[in-house]
């Protein structure tokens, strides 16, 4: 596992910086909106949880 790791790396960062931001967008950004979104959905559940209990 490690090994495959650093071979990654070292490709990631042998590349161009335009190709490197370009791989890490199209890779981030909807990781990014899952998380988010996962994180809001939560965040709601806990509030509805809080306010069914104080009333």
């Amino acid at each position: 596992m490690f090994e495959w790791w650093n071979q990654f790396a070292l490709w990631l960062t042998g590349l161009q910086f335009w190709m490197q931001f370009a791989l890490v967008m199209i890779v981030l950004v909807p990781v990014c909106a899952v998380v988010a979104f996962a994180a809001d959905r939560v965040a709601g559940w806990l509030g509805r949880i809080v306010h069914r209990r104080d009333s």
